[in-house]
């Protein structure tokens, strides 16, 4: 019998929980990098004023981003065993954050020509933005049972893009007043960004603690923590119900990790739209998250997660298909809509997903593969997307490469197996979190 299940776990309560909302405002916190300077703002900035413009910038950008996320798929194994036996998920999580901050501060030192620095500065403060993620969401098991994990990690992730929507309407203004169309002292908003991260993941860093260490923990060391991590491997081989679903996370959230890296790029490309156009279409994107997320995980406890993850497979296949033939800004509009619903809810989904995949005694560990297939996959989309832009001149091609994953993500989904917690008269039925 469990005996670590949080307070409220079964009795819906979780919302009573300070420690959990601490947790959560980490997301709020976090959320305004990914979505204004990773998405919005430096993707364009990167490729016009740093890149010049050069064809070559599309490439650059992917293998920025993909370097970005091998740094954090060689560290996130060991470090996560490492976390878990000497109950350290705090202060790592502490120490991604700083180099979030301090690389996203440095971004604001940009100029013209300043490629190599540009790919080092984006890759510390992505690298340390994904870092954090990982330790953040390793928290997740801790703050409620299994009946609340759809609606817990979907509240997170809400509260995270109501986070980026706060900073997105901060950066309004001044893309308005000050950068016209030409990105010419994007640098402030990075600073801002930073400061963002700081103020708001104090709660976060003061209040969730570590559970405790494992006994004789002390002695661990990160490389001993790997090594805890590749003898699970062996344990993947009796999970294959478990790594079924890995497979199909990796190749849904390469094509959504890709499709968020290029969109801001794609749509200045094939339609000509304005920045403040990009940064509106992203505001709006940002409500439909925060929506998409609470909603479609509260779904996701009384349907179950797979269905859920059915439901947002199909809403990824309808914006790429759309993206195929967007000319408008009008369309670009129905993008967002659509793109923020889906991009909210699938991480809250698969969240929720993988832990009630996860053995209940391995809860750690398996987070940690479910960040090394979450990262990834941010490695070879974007690589080959920025790739066949580069080579054929034209971001379109790069849609089909993308629906292809989604499709295969979606037959692979099928064969994996998982029970939707007992239910009656819509509540949760006590005793069964073994």
């Amino acid at each position: 019998m469990r005996t670590d299940v949080p307070r409220g776990g079964a009795s819906g309560t979780w919302y009573k929980s300070f420690r959990l909302h601490a947790w959560a405002l980490y997301d709020f916190a976090t959320t305004p990098f990914s979505a204004l300077v990773s998405t919005v703002a430096f993707p364009t900035f990167f490729k016009e004023v740093v890149a010049g413009g050069a064809r070559e910038g599309d490439f650059l950008w992917g293998l920025t981003n993909s370097l970005a996320m091998a740094i954090v798929v060689l560290l996130a194994p060991g470090l996560g065993a490492y976390a878990d036996a000497v109950g350290a998920k705090r202060r790592l999580l502490l120490i991604f954050t700083l180099f979030a901050v301090v690389g996203t501060s440095l971004l604001s030192l940009l100029g013209s020509g300043m490629v190599p620095l540009a790919m080092v500065f984006f890759i510390a403060a992505a690298a340390g933005y994904q870092g954090g993620q990982v330790f953040y969401n390793a928290f997740l098991p801790e703050m409620t049972g299994p009946h609340n994990r759809g609606i817990v990690s979907g509240y997170g992730d809400a509260l995270g893009y109501f986070g980026a929507l706060i900073a997105l309407v901060l950066a309004w203004p001044f893309y308005a007043r000050t950068l016209g169309d030409t990105l010419e002292g994007v640098q402030p908003l990075f600073l801002m960004v930073a400061g963002f991260i700081i103020l708001f993941s104090l709660p976060a860093l003061l209040f969730v603690k570590d559970r405790g260490p494992a006994t004789d923990a002390a002695r661990i060391s990160v490389l001993g923590g790997l090594s805890r991590q590749l003898e699970t491997l062996r344990h993947m081989r009796r999970y294959r119900n478990t790594f079924r679903y890995l497979l199909a996370f990796l190749l849904y959230t390469d094509a959504i990790t890709t499709m968020a890296v290029f969109v801001a790029i794609y749509a200045r490309d094939v339609a000509n739209l304005e920045v403040q156009s990009i940064v509106l279409m992203f505001v709006i994107a940002q409500i439909t998250a925060s929506l998409g997320s609470f909603g479609l995980g509260k779904l996701a406890d009384f349907i179950g997660a797979k269905a859920a993850l059915g439901i947002i497979l199909g809403i990824w296949m309808t914006v790429l298909v759309i993206g195929l033939f967007a000319r408008s800004f009008a369309w670009f509009l129905v993008i967002g809509v659509l793109a923020g619903i889906g991009t909210g809810a699938v991480a809250s989904v698969s969240r929720s997903m993988m832990s009630l995949l996860a053995p209940s005694d391995r809860q750690g560990e398996f987070f940690g593969f479910y960040a090394v297939a979450g990262r990834a996959s941010a490695i070879i989309g974007p690589l080959v997307f920025g790739a066949i832009s580069s080579l054929t001149g034209d971001l379109r091609l790069g849609l089909g490469a993308l629906m292809v994953l989604i499709a295969l993500a979606f037959i692979i989904l099928q064969g994996v197996n998982v029970e939707i917690p007992a239910r009656k008269n819509g509540r949760p039925v006590e005793g069964c979190e073994t």
